[in-house]
């Protein structure tokens, strides 16, 4: 599967929303890179941005930058009362942060005061002729900014809200969405404050840049997560206001047109097409079947509008960008004494009346939806249907449909004529005008070399700004949905050996699924009440069904006769080497027939279906589960991937083995049924069970005498090979050994402080009657914690 789907990782809104901002910057990047989204800071509300602006300017007015002011410092904002209220004296505020010589401020001459003599000025935005004239030692600027609205750089301050009386449109704004605005917005700082010296000098005093490009500070990175931010207006009173809004998340890793189609022909080995002109963005894409170039770029192109044309090289470029050739009338080849133009205009029954369009639909779980366009005035029924891989928003899959309807009526008249050969820098895709007409464009099609250039060409004119104002989708429907979607999860819950290297009370663990994904809180109680919080499970466990049972198998070796098949729910498998899964890598827990769990694991994965992994090299019985590995597991089972998605219950060591009570719900949702799943459940035993000896054998002594030998094994640090025996694990080294008889009736049982004991032929010939050839036995290491552990039966010949 091939993916063009860029999405910013549930790690990276987390490390905004724990109050640091996030840099994304890589100091490597060369400044003319035009994947300016690495080179800029994101700071979401609640991240610390005017606490960093304000610290950084008092410490150059205290001197602590080693930097000497030989000027004011200028203090910009868009207005004097959001410097007031925000830079100067609100929480995060240079008066209310400085430590030490604070400042003194004087609102009828709009500055700060420093005891030292260092003076800030405010500036308003509403008043940029000021700025001019004064020199400044630094200068402290509110974030950028720019809604994802029409013509939303023409007042990045502008901003749309129906609960606020500062609600209002950008200039020469229609109230769509626009979200390629912001990213050219954006695009435009990074490039002019990184272009070079001439926009953007170096102090002569500290050879520093006047913009240094490692501060821009880009509003905003919301922590409040995608999708149920914008639908759960329920909530969020404001989410509505995300569709046009400065919101970067949700946006941020859009892939851009220009670049999406230089990644296809990137990863088909061919020569990177030209795209400096080509317009557009979607969510993503992901291609599930492998596809031509061209197949795969035509639906594209005809979404965003493109033109292809290869006169010189190959080139892709937007409807709206493209460069028209004005020609002489007076060249067209004569029919006889006239310059003919074959013209046709296509009849209206054959011009469609609807454009479909099929996406994802980004803030729905990425299900499949269809956004159209339909002509009011009914003309015919054909219909257009396009079927993109493309992740989009059903309000930008809506401008879609209407441009590409607009360009089909647009296109309806198609002209035939002729010119000398001396127009043969003409090619496919370019775009031509008649010198007596030259607001009527038409592209050419097809060309005919003979003795002169026969063309096909067909009309084309420039997309209208048809406003399409968003909604979020579903209306109430969707909030109402989104209001209760974080009802119960998905639980299993799994009490494992002592597999990970963790404590023993953090063996008792819990998967979740739950979708949309989201936090989970983990609460437990001896009683029905007093839930105390024991952790916080951050994403959803990686769970399947088995779609093929598994056989019951021996420990300790490789199984590759056999395969398991699993359907996934969520995320995905991959094969490894052998040195990685020898190191832990692909551990997974089954739960077999007797609704214990047996953990395996595999070194091969394959994708034989959607969803549905073959897997093979499986290695049975890990962590002391082998007796588990006997039972096999049937169609339908549980199968987990074990990584850091299993979140143990917070056991605590007096709590092992003892039944707790547990509430397992989202994360700032009311304690209720609703929301929670409530169970109870005891553990942590298996992880103190010491493991089953190994390599049981028995030898006959002169005297007759038999003595039986084994191997320990340890359930805690025993893989390292350095050192002369693994860690006993346990307070005493002691085991339980019964005879047994052929009907597994035991004759006697035992207790040794040793991985040996000695059955003497007296004690034999009391058993048997005779002194036997065979022996079968149960041999159990004991623990002063929970008594026997994991035995080992083995029915073995007395050499």
């Amino acid at each position: 599967m091939q993916s063009y789907l860029k999405m910013t990782s549930l790690a990276t809104v987390k490390k905004v929303a724990a109050s640091s901002t996030l840099n994304l910057r890589q100091s490597q990047r060369p400044p003319n890179d035009s994947n300016w989204r690495t080179w800029l800071l994101l700071g979401g509300r609640g991240s610390g941005k005017t606490r960093a602006g304000s610290a950084w300017v008092h410490a150059i007015a205290t001197g602590l930058l080693r930097v000497a002011p030989t000027g004011p410092i200028a203090l910009v904002g868009e207005t004097f009362a959001d410097i007031r209220e925000v830079m100067i004296e609100g929480p995060a505020g240079i008066c209310a942060n400085a430590p030490y010589e604070r400042p003194r401020y004087e609102p009828t001459r709009r500055r700060l005061l420093w005891p030292n003599g260092i003076v800030a000025e405010a500036y308003s935005a509403h008043d940029p002729e000021r700025l001019r004239g004064p020199q400044f030692s630094a200068a402290w600027c509110d974030e950028i900014g720019c809604s994802a609205i029409h013509c939303g750089a023409n007042q990045p301050n502008a901003f749309i809200d129906k609960n606020s009386s500062e609600t209002k449109l950008p200039y020469f704004s229609n109230g769509s969405r626009d979200d390629d605005v912001q990213r050219a917005f954006l695009s435009a700082h990074h490039n002019h404050w990184t272009s070079g010296v001439a926009a953007n000098p170096r102090s002569t005093l500290t050879n520093k840049l006047m913009v240094d490009p490692e501060r821009l500070y880009v509003w905003t990175w919301d922590a409040r997560p995608l999708p149920a931010f914008p639908l759960n207006v329920n909530v969020w009173g404001d989410g509505e206001n995300w569709l046009r809004g400065h919101w970067m998340n949700g946006r941020f890793g859009a892939a851009v047109a220009a670049e999406l189609i230089t990644a296809i022909f990137n990863d088909h080995g061919l020569p990177h097409p030209k795209t400096d002109t080509l317009n557009g963005s979607i969510t993503g894409m992901v291609l599930s079947t492998p596809a031509s170039v061209r197949a795969t770029i035509e639906p594209l192109l005809k979404l965003f509008g493109g033109i292809a044309s290869d006169a010189d090289d190959l080139c892709f470029s937007s409807i709206d960008a493209y460069q028209t050739h004005i020609l002489d009338r007076e060249t067209i080849v004569l029919d006889g004494n006239e310059p003919i133009i074959e013209r046709t205009l296509s009849q209206v029954s054959e011009l469609p009346n609807e454009v479909q369009i099929g996406f994802r639909d980004q803030l729905q779980d990425y299900q499949a939806r269809t956004s159209y366009s339909r002509r009011r005035e009914h003309t015919a029924d054909r219909q257009v249907v396009l079927d993109v891989p493309a992740i989009l928003d059903a309000n930008e899959a809506r401008k879609f449909a209407d441009r590409i309807l607009s360009n089909a009526w647009s296109g309806r008249e198609t002209i035939k004529f002729g010119l000398p050969l001396s127009n043969c820098a003409l090619s496919t895709g370019d775009v031509i005008a008649f010198d007596d007409a030259p607001d009527q464009h038409f592209i050419i099609e097809q060309i005919t070399l003979s003795d002169f250039m026969a063309i096909e060409a067909r009309s084309i004119s420039k997309p209208r700004q048809v406003p399409v104002l968003p909604t979020l989708p579903g209306g109430q429907e969707i909030a109402a949905f989104y209001g209760a979607f974080g009802g119960p999860p998905e639980l299993a819950v799994l009490d494992l050996p002592l597999i990970s290297g963790a404590s023993e009370n953090e063996q008792l663990r819990v998967a979740s699924l739950s979708s949309p994904e989201r936090a989970q809180n983990i609460f437990a109680s001896a009683t029905t009440q007093g839930f105390d919080l024991r952790g916080v499970i951050e994403q959803n466990a990686t769970i399947a069904t088995l779609a093929t049972p598994l056989i019951p198998a021996a420990s300790g070796r490789f199984d590759y006769a056999n395969t398991i098949d699993v359907d996934l729910r969520n995320g995905e498998l991959e094969s490894i080497d052998m040195l990685s899964l020898f190191a832990g890598r692909n551990l997974a827990a089954v739960e077999v027939a007797n609704g214990d769990w047996e953990v395996l694991q595999f070194a091969n994965a394959e994708e034989i279906s959607t969803d549905t992994w073959r897997l093979s090299a499986l290695l049975r019985g890990q962590g002391g589960t082998e007796d588990f590995s006997s039972y096999g597991a049937n169609i339908g089972a549980k199968f987990i991937l074990l990584n850091d998605a299993v979140t143990p219950l917070g056991l605590k060591d007096a709590e092992i083995g003892s039944v707790l009570n547990f509430r397992i719900g989202e994360a700032g949702k009311d304690f209720s049924d609703r929301y929670y799943s409530t169970f109870s459940a005891e553990g942590g035993l298996r992880a103190l069970k010491p493991l089953s000896p190994v390599h049981i054998c028995a030898s006959r002594l002169e005297d007759n005498d038999i003595l039986i030998k084994w191997l320990r094994r340890g359930r805690t640090n025993a893989d390292s090979w350095l050192g002369l025996d693994i860690p006993l694990g346990e307070a005493f080294e002691r085991y339980k050994i019964d005879i047994l008889d052929n009907a597994q009736v035991i004759l006697g049982s035992f207790e040794t402080s040793q991985p040996d004991f000695l059955l003497t032929a007296t004690m034999a010939n009391d058993m048997f009657g005779e002194q036997p050839t065979s022996l079968s036995v149960r041999i159990a290491q004991l623990s002063q914690r929970v008594g026997e552990g994991i035995p080992a039966f083995a029915h073995i010949e007395i050499t």
